[in-house]
């Protein structure tokens, strides 16, 4: 029924608005808990309830609708409680980007409610690219004004679970989610999400070697030697893990993006970390990589031969 149908979307748009700008974000970060938690929870509850009555009744965009914003409320609703649990005096860096990624994720909301193909394809287009804007903006201001790498903004929590895990990892979920579940996106979209997502958590990583060798200040003007090798080592592994997953997958791209990663810590090696050493270490410095590089280099060959084997019938 067509109006039924135009009550899906008119309430999705309603409870999305109430939920985000009015009384929004700023009512949640200061309401009482219960308070909350009936207002995002019990959204979430009542649109999932719509769109398994819709899926039965055969209605896909109403449906679809009704399934993202119950999703949309669950996202909210954990954004909402790790502001709340940083807290007023949380860093900078950490709140900027949770308001960016509130707006990330409305605009991927819009475009998996694009797997309708109804005709609101077009409104929903417009808002995602207004909402996608936004959170990007807001990103990029965590990324690289407010970043703590660049600025005195001490870091929050426990090591690996803090502030640069809400800042830059927590980000690069819903976009590796984008890239990998939206089918229905041409491929350069999702192909766009995931080098965001892959580039948002290695930053994440770095970081986090970073505070391990200088604590919350990350602006330090000095780059310790251990934490220089520490680097090589976490390129090294993450390109030796990329090679297995894409002999997993027969995938030449990952291969490829793999052996970058390799010929990247083999250029750091002798440009950067050798400068600094002198006598033996030196050579067995070179030694470990010379091995470290033969295993590789055999590997490869051992990858490729496997991918030209006919397959047997």
């Amino acid at each position: 029924m067509r109006p039924v149908t135009l009550l899906t979307y008119a309430g999705a748009a309603v409870i999305a608005w109430r939920l985000i700008i009015d009384p929004g974000l700023d009512w949640a970060e200061g309401a009482p808990l219960w308070e909350v938690l009936l207002a995002y929870l019990g959204s979430a509850g009542l649109f999932a309830a719509a769109a398994m009555v819709l899926t039965q009744g055969y209605r896909p965009g109403p449906s679809i609708t009704a399934e993202s914003t119950a999703w949309l409320s669950l996202a909210l609703l954990a954004t909402v409680l790790l502001d709340r649990w940083l807290g007023p005096a949380a860093p900078t860096h950490s709140t900027v980007s949770l308001h960016g990624l509130v707006w990330i994720v409305s605009a991927l909301n819009q475009l998996y409610r694009m797997r309708a193909g109804d005709r609101l394809q077009w409104v929903r287009i417009v808002l995602a690219i207004l909402f996608g804007l936004l959170g990007m903006g807001l990103l990029l201001l965590a990324l690289v004004v407010l970043n703590p790498l660049f600025q005195y903004d001490p870091v929050a929590g426990p090591r690996i679970l803090d502030s640069l895990a809400v800042a830059y990892l927590l980000p690069a979920l819903p976009l590796a989610f984008a890239a990998w579940k939206f089918t229905h996106l041409p491929a350069l979209l999702r192909l766009g999400f995931g080098i965001g997502a892959s580039l948002s958590a290695s930053l994440y990583s770095g970081l986090e070697i970073r505070r391990f060798w200088h604590g919350r200040d990350l602006s330090a003007p000095t780059v310790l030697d251990g934490e220089l090798y520490s680097y090589t080592v976490a390129l090294l592994v993450v390109s030796i893990a990329l090679l297995f997953v894409a002999f997993w997958r027969r995938s030449h791209v990952l291969r490829k993006i793999a052996l970058a990663g390799v010929a990247l810590t083999i250029a750091k090696v002798f440009l950067i970390d050798m400068s600094g050493l002198a006598g033996l270490y030196r050579v067995a410095s070179f030694l470990g990589l010379g091995l470290s590089l033969a295993g590789l280099a055999w590997l490869s060959r051992q990858m490729a031969a496997q991918w030209n084997r006919p397959q047997s019938k």
